[in-house]
């Protein structure tokens, strides 16, 4: 029994894959502002109500008649669980494995927007947020159960092949221009520049007995990506107004700051680069007025998934293993509405439901990803008619699912995985 750098793709991978959506289906972040988390995100194409709209679409600039600026945080609190987790070594009876409990930590997602008219036909902007990232970790407990075979004979640790640790992060910096056709049409695009950084670890079995190190990889790394968006708003009227926006696929590729891999026969090899394809993404939005204080929006989100067809890893001999996905295309479809009560008030609450783009047979331990739905509530509290200060709280609910994954010369771990979440949104916006 030989583990050989195909495995390697097989226990990468499944960490690799949490890279690129989280909280949204996948690894995605949807996170781009306190307002929006208050309408489950319903209708942020074209609801234009701060200058976070850059994130969501660049043309909704041009319904602003003066500069703006918002910045705030969302607090992420996920509750992810594996239970009933078993592991198959192929040799010996199936183990019971130690339940997975609080596996993802609690995460801070900020963003700041500016906005600024040029005149009643051009606008600019700037934005800095985040739309990747996912902290994902197991037990040093957890990581050390699960006996399975080596050359150095039976050894606890295999867990920790399917289990370790992920940690993402990325940073969005954009620069924005939209411009106004006439009373009706408007059109926008965004520059986007992203630095991502990642820590994957997936330990195994001490083979020191057998004259080497850890069994598993430990991978550190980051890179830069570019990226554009392009969009449309229709107005109308006052009451009524649609938005529509495309976000560019991204070719990511990162390169190590540290690797180290070990196989079953003890030799060492050194990760150099990893280089993936992150979905594009299309957004349709309407906000429609039906009374004077009250208004309904929606929103319909489709995410290229079925890009993230694999990765290659680029390794110091020169070769390139893929590991291929097949992950699918996903919907996610939002439903919100807001009352304006007074001046000072406005009061805000969606849904939204959220597809996970790894069928059945595509998951893996690592990856707490399912179908979700968002409930969400949020207010805007105006100081005067300068300022004003967003508040939001959803709670996301996944459902709980399955998990089967088998790694060649290593076994199969089932489980049982639940992910539901927390968040918490402040914002404050200011008109000069």
């Amino acid at each position: 029994m030989k583990l050989n750098k195909l495995q390697l793709a097989l226990i990468a991978s499944g960490v690799l894959a949490s890279s690129a959506h989280t909280l949204a289906a996948g690894f995605q972040l949807t996170n781009h502002s306190a307002s929006g988390l208050g309408r489950a995100y319903a209708g942020d194409a074209a609801i234009a109500d701060n200058a976070a709209v850059i994130s969501r679409n660049p043309a909704a600039m041009a319904m602003f008649d003066s500069p703006e600026f918002s910045g705030g945080v969302n607090v992420i609190i996920p509750d992810t669980n594996k239970t009933n987790v078993k592991y198959d070594n192929g040799v010996t009876a199936t183990q019971d494995i130690m339940d997975g409990k609080d596996l993802s930590s609690t995460s801070y997602v900020p963003a700041l927007y500016y906005i600024h008219p040029i005149n009643n036909k051009f606008a600019v902007g700037l934005s800095a947020y985040s739309d990747f990232g996912t902290t994902v970790g197991f037990s040093d407990e957890f990581n050390a159960e699960g006996s399975m075979l080596t050359p150095a004979g039976f050894q606890d640790g295999a867990a920790g092949l399917f289990g370790g640790t992920t940690e993402v992060s990325t940073f969005t910096l954009g620069v924005s221009g939209s411009y106004r056709i006439n009373e009706m049409f408007s059109l926008g695009a965004s520059l986007k520049a992203l630095k991502g950084e990642g820590t994957f670890k997936r330990p195994g079995p001490d083979l020191s007995a057998f004259g080497a190190g850890q069994l598993g990889l430990d991978f550190e790394g980051d890179g830069y990506a570019f990226a554009w968006d392009v969009g449309a708003l229709l107005e109308l009227n006052e009451r009524n107004r649609f938005g529509l926006s495309y976000k560019s696929g991204i070719d990511f590729k990162a390169d190590s700051s540290h690797s180290s891999y070990i196989n079953q026969a003890g030799a060492p090899t050194t990760i150099n680069s990893l280089e993936l394809s992150l979905p594009s993404i299309v957004e349709f939005s309407g906000y429609h007025l039906v009374a004077p204080k009250w208004a309904v929006h929606y929103s319909a989100m489709h995410v290229g998934w079925s890009s993230f067809d694999k990765i290659d890893f680029n390794l110091d001999d020169g070769t390139v293993y893929p590991k291929t996905y097949g992950w699918d295309d996903s919907w996610r479809l939002s439903l919100g509405t807001t009352y304006y009560l007074n001046e000072k008030l406005t009061l805000r609450a969606g849904i939204a439901k959220d597809e996970s783009p790894i069928s059945q047979d595509k998951r893996v331990i690592s990856i707490p990803d399912s179908d979700r739905m968002w409930y969400s509530v949020g207010g805007t509290y105006a100081f005067n008619q300068a300022s004003s200060l967003d508040l939001a709280l959803a709670y996301i609910d996944g459902k709980t699912i399955d998990v089967s994954e088998s790694q060649d010369n290593i076994g199969t771990m089932t489980a049982t995985s639940k992910t539901s979440a927390w968040i918490v949104g402040v914002q404050y916006n200011h008109k000069f």
